[in-house]
């Protein structure tokens, strides 16, 4: 997947519902890698939707 955001803003994502571990590629708007958080793991599906983890970019 490849989201694109009109403005540079700080962004959050969540694995709700994911059936396999992602890695994140955080790009700025001035299309340079600015982290990247590898290997996310699926959350249990016990998991309160306010108890799931959130992913947030380092940077704008």
């Amino acid at each position: 997947m490849f989201f694109i955001f009109d403005n540079p803003a700080i962004q959050t994502f969540w694995m709700k519902d994911m059936l396999f571990p992602i890695d994140i590629v955080w790009i700025s708007h001035t299309c340079i890698v600015d982290s990247i958080t590898p290997d996310i793991p699926i959350p249990l599906e016990s998991t309160e939707i306010n108890k799931l983890p959130r992913y947030q970019s380092e940077a704008l």
